[in-house]
Order: C-alpha cells, then sequence, then structure tokens
C-alpha cells in the first residue's frame, strides 16, 4: 500500500511540475529536483547565436530522469552563467532495452539537425540508426517540442564504434 501511494505521490508531482515549469527561468529548481544541462540546439540561427535554445534535463534528486526541457536563452546572471526560461517540457521516455536516447546527434530528412532527439534501436552495424520508437524537435520559432515522423529521422551511433 505504501508503494502505490508512493507511485501516486510521484505520478501527481510530476503531472504538476508539467504545469509550473514553462515559464519558468532556470536556475530555479523545484524542491527535490535539478536541471541538468543537455545542449545548446539552434546552431541554424547562425554565429554567435547556438545557444539562444537548449535542451536540458530535469532529475529527481536521486538521479532518476523525470523531464525533458525545451529553454529560450533570456540572459545572463551575475557570474555570467546562462539564464533560460521554459518553453516547453515533456516526460522523459520510458527506454526499452535495445534502445537509446540520443540528442543532438540526428538528421531530418538526411540533413543534420541540432533540434532533433529521439529514442532509437541500437544498431552496432550501423553508424545511421534508423530504427526510431519516436522522435521529437524543439521548434525555434515557437519554443514548443513537435512530434516527428519516426521515418524521417536517423540519430548517430553516439557509442564512438563506428
Amino acid at each position: 500500500m505504501k508503494r502505490v501511494a508512493n507511485i501516486l505521490l510521484f505520478l501527481t508531482s510530476s503531472a504538476a511540475l508539467s504545469q509550473t515549469l514553462i515559464g519558468r527561468t532556470t536556475p530555479s529548481d523545484p524542491p527535490g529536483f535539478s536541471t541538468q544541462q543537455g545542449s545548446c540546439v539552434s546552431q541554424e540561427l547562425g554565429e554567435g547565436h547556438s545557444c539562444d535554445y537548449a535542451l536540458s534535463f530535469l532529475e529527481t534528486d536521486k538521479g532518476k530522469l523525470v523531464s525533458i526541457l525545451g529553454e529560450r536563452l533570456v540572459g545572463r546572471a551575475t557570474n555570467g552563467k546562462p539564464t533560460y526560461r521554459i518553453t516547453d517540457q515533456i516526460p522523459y521516455p520510458d527506454i526499452p532495452q535495445g534502445y537509446m536516447f540520443i540528442y543532438v546527434g540526428c538528421k531530418l530528412d538526411g540533413q543534420f539537425n541540432f533540434t532533433v532527439f529521439g529514442v532509437v534501436r541500437v544498431d552496432p552495424n550501423k553508424q545511421w540508426m534508423d530504427e526510431i520508437l519516436w522522435a521529437k524537435r524543439l521548434n525555434l520559432m515557437s519554443g514548443a517540442f513537435e512530434e516527428l515522423e519516426p521515418k524521417r529521422v536517423a540519430c548517430a551511433d553516439e557509442s564512438g564504434d563506428q
């Protein structure tokens, strides 16, 4: 019974987070969570703008990833570190055995695109893995995540074996 209560508490806190983090400025993590910087994704905006948008990850204080965050640069703190406003948030996916989450290493319609990420089936015989479970991108105009047709996406083998 206690386990069920803990699961329900976690699910309701995650649901509440999805409503409260969008629009929030980082760094300002909710209690029990921390934001892990992912990567700058707006290289297509040109020189000097590669970090105008970024992906980051929200994790619990126990190290469990719970959300993927889209962020837009809004300034710099007095210590020079970037300050971002969260523009969108989605749950971190469950990743089946034999798959991995890849970001900043995918192509969309054959063209490298930093805004694309997904869950892909690991194939050690391919440099570009094209069996995609799901894929999304961060729309740089709206700041929102968009679902992509998996057949339009391929992601690089990040293991370094290729």
